[in-house]
């Protein structure tokens, strides 16, 4: 399975209160045509009053294919999903419902997580971000945040997974829109991105403390008889750090001027 199969679309993530079948498991098992019905076993709670789980499973390999966990209060309702690799019986991904809809991610050999994909709280259908995880620290490395039709990226995130500090921040145009799948699937974009085509700004910083080291501002092409592009490219390193003596004089020269102890002649 492809890093990219595991962006799931609108009618992937929308089948949840189907029992058996679904678009998505009907794809993850189209390899063998012998996959007719799920095997359903039913976990109660405690008390024996109300479903807790359902494992669906291979009928010719009993495999675990798919859990469907309940909600404690409300049995007919999903709180989540868990769905197996046939072969290996690992989990490749996890769907939420508590609150808002998000889809967990797995790493097939290790089992970590990779990724999290947000879905808007008020329309289940728009993506709202999407994390991305280092698998040595297991912290968040990267952030995708789109715009409000859940569809064009808006901004990204870059996070030192060591310090848990941001180290670059982009921030998109209108027409990211044209690159956003590639952006997440880490495609190649570096010639779009580094004329300034879809960029706004990209700000870096530094890892350890997390201190702003510039910030490189993109804009388009304007028709007045002169090209402007990519104007502006602050380093903030060239700028030497006030000593604790120019501080205090500084603002002992502002108290003598508001106490009219200073002559200024002109």
């Amino acid at each position: 399975m492809k890093t990219e199969d595991l962006i799931l679309s609108t009618e992937d993530v929308n089948y949840m209160h189907k029992p058996t079948k679904s678009k998505l498991f009907n794809n993850l098992l189209e390899s063998n045509s012998n996959y007719n019905e799920l095997i359903q076993k039913i976990i109660y709670n405690k008390s024996g009053t109300a479903i807790e789980k359902i494992h669906e499973c291979d009928p010719q390999t009993n495999a675990k294919i798919r859990t469907v966990h309940y909600d404690y209060f409300k049995n007919d309702k999903v709180r989540a999903i868990d769905e197996f690799e046939p072969e290996t019986g690992k989990k490749i991904r996890t769907i939420n419902f508590v609150l808002y809809k998000s889809i967990n991610e797995y790493d097939m050999e290790t089992g970590k997580r990779i990724r999290t994909i947000n879905y808007d709280m008020k329309d289940d259908t728009k993506i709202s971000s999407i994390q991305e995880y280092d698998l040595e620290y297991e912290k968040i490395t990267k952030i995708f945040i789109f715009k409000k039709d859940g569809k064009t990226l808006s901004i990204t995130k870059e996070i030192d997974p060591k310090t848990g500090k941001i180290t670059k921040w982009t921030s998109y145009k209108e027409n990211s829109k044209n690159i956003t799948q590639s952006l997440i699937h880490h495609r190649n974009n570096s010639e779009n991105l580094a004329n300034g085509e879809f960029i706004n700004f990209i700000s870096e910083y530094e890892p350890r403390e997390g201190k702003p080291i510039k910030t490189t501002y993109f804009h388009d092409e304007i028709n007045l008889g002169i090209n402007i592009k990519n104007p502006g490219n602050i380093d903030y390193r060239s700028y030497k750090k006030l000593e604790n003596s120019d501080k205090e004089r500084m603002a002992k020269l502002i108290d003598n001027l508001y106490r009219k102890e200073v002559k200024i002649k002109v």
